[in-house]
Protein backbone atom coordinates (compact mmCIF):
# COMPACT_ATOMS: atom_id res chain seq x y z
CA UNK A 1 0.00 0.00 0.00
CA UNK A 2 1.56 3.31 -1.01
CA UNK A 3 1.58 6.11 1.62
CA UNK A 4 -1.45 9.19 1.04
CA UNK A 5 0.67 11.62 -0.44
CA UNK A 6 1.88 8.77 -3.36
CA UNK A 7 -1.72 7.80 -3.63
CA UNK A 8 -2.85 11.30 -4.22
CA UNK A 9 -0.07 11.78 -6.69
CA UNK A 10 -0.65 8.59 -8.88
CA UNK A 11 -4.29 9.48 -8.79
CA UNK A 12 -3.42 13.49 -10.11
CA UNK A 13 -1.03 11.28 -12.64
CA UNK A 14 -3.97 8.91 -13.96
CA UNK A 15 -6.10 11.75 -14.60
CA UNK A 16 -3.29 13.73 -16.58
CA UNK A 17 -3.21 10.26 -18.67
CA UNK A 18 -6.78 10.15 -19.35
CA UNK A 19 -7.10 13.71 -20.28
CA UNK A 20 -4.43 12.62 -23.07
CA UNK A 21 -1.48 14.95 -20.94
CA UNK A 22 0.82 12.12 -20.48
CA UNK A 23 3.90 14.33 -20.55
CA UNK A 24 2.46 16.33 -17.79
CA UNK A 25 2.71 12.97 -15.28
CA UNK A 26 6.01 11.76 -15.89
CA UNK A 27 7.40 14.09 -13.45
CA UNK A 28 5.28 12.99 -10.68
CA UNK A 29 5.43 9.44 -11.61
CA UNK A 30 9.06 9.62 -11.81
CA UNK A 31 9.12 10.44 -8.47
CA UNK A 32 7.30 8.01 -7.39
CA UNK A 33 9.14 4.91 -8.54
CA UNK A 34 11.98 6.64 -7.05
CA UNK A 35 10.30 6.84 -3.59
CA UNK A 36 8.47 3.74 -3.64
CA UNK A 37 10.24 1.02 -6.25
CA UNK A 38 8.25 -1.58 -4.21
CA UNK A 39 4.59 -0.43 -6.05
CA UNK A 40 2.79 -1.66 -9.06
CA UNK A 41 1.05 0.91 -9.86
CA UNK A 42 3.94 3.74 -10.05
CA UNK A 43 5.27 1.52 -12.58
CA UNK A 44 2.61 0.27 -14.46
CA UNK A 45 1.15 4.36 -14.90
CA UNK A 46 4.99 5.31 -16.00
CA UNK A 47 5.12 2.76 -18.60
CA UNK A 48 1.86 3.70 -19.72
CA UNK A 49 2.35 7.29 -20.02
CA UNK A 50 5.94 6.57 -21.52
CA UNK A 51 4.13 4.22 -24.43
CA UNK A 52 1.70 7.28 -25.29
CA UNK A 53 4.61 9.06 -25.86
CA UNK A 54 6.31 6.65 -28.08
CA UNK A 55 9.37 6.08 -25.81
CA UNK A 56 8.68 2.51 -26.18
CA UNK A 57 11.68 1.00 -24.70
CA UNK A 58 11.12 2.59 -21.57
CA UNK A 59 8.01 2.11 -21.36
CA UNK A 60 8.81 -1.93 -21.93
CA UNK A 61 11.10 -1.63 -18.59
CA UNK A 62 8.47 -0.21 -16.56
CA UNK A 63 6.11 -2.75 -17.60
CA UNK A 64 8.29 -5.25 -16.66
CA UNK A 65 8.70 -3.96 -13.16
CA UNK A 66 4.92 -3.76 -12.83
CA UNK A 67 4.60 -7.50 -14.01
CA UNK A 68 6.98 -8.22 -10.76
CA UNK A 69 4.30 -7.06 -8.72
CA UNK A 70 1.36 -8.47 -10.36
CA UNK A 71 3.02 -11.47 -12.90
CA UNK A 72 -0.78 -12.11 -13.82
CA UNK A 73 -2.17 -8.29 -14.41
CA UNK A 74 -3.92 -8.86 -18.17
CA UNK A 75 -3.47 -5.35 -18.91
CA UNK A 76 0.65 -5.33 -17.77
CA UNK A 77 1.24 -7.71 -20.53
CA UNK A 78 -1.33 -6.30 -23.71
CA UNK A 79 0.98 -2.80 -22.90
CA UNK A 80 3.91 -4.80 -23.22
CA UNK A 81 2.54 -6.13 -26.14
CA UNK A 82 2.21 -3.33 -27.39
CA UNK A 83 5.13 -1.63 -26.84
CA UNK A 84 7.12 -4.93 -28.29
CA UNK A 85 4.86 -4.54 -31.30
CA UNK A 86 5.53 -0.89 -32.12
CA UNK A 87 9.30 -1.68 -32.24
CA UNK A 88 8.67 -4.47 -34.88
CA UNK A 89 9.36 -7.14 -32.21
CA UNK A 90 6.14 -8.88 -33.19
CA UNK A 91 7.03 -12.95 -31.60
CA UNK A 92 7.49 -10.91 -28.55
CA UNK A 93 3.85 -9.07 -28.66
CA UNK A 94 2.07 -11.92 -29.15
CA UNK A 95 3.48 -14.33 -26.33
CA UNK A 96 2.45 -10.85 -24.59
CA UNK A 97 -1.02 -11.08 -25.71
CA UNK A 98 -1.69 -14.64 -25.33
CA UNK A 99 -0.40 -13.90 -21.66
CA UNK A 100 -2.87 -11.23 -21.67
CA UNK A 101 -6.09 -13.35 -22.99
CA UNK A 102 -4.85 -16.33 -20.25
CA UNK A 103 -4.93 -13.89 -17.47
CA UNK A 104 -8.07 -11.77 -17.82
CA UNK A 105 -11.24 -12.62 -16.42
CA UNK A 106 -13.03 -11.23 -19.84
CA UNK A 107 -13.16 -11.28 -23.27
CA UNK A 108 -10.29 -8.82 -24.76
CA UNK A 109 -11.04 -8.46 -28.40
CA UNK A 110 -7.94 -6.10 -28.51
CA UNK A 111 -5.37 -8.70 -27.47
CA UNK A 112 -6.35 -11.00 -30.11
Amino acid sequence: MYPEKIQKTLQRASSLIQAGKPGLALHDLEKSVRKFPGGFEAWFLLGHAKGLLGDHASAETCFKKAAVFQPKNPDVWFNLGLGYSARGMHLDALTCFEKSIAYSTQVRIEAY
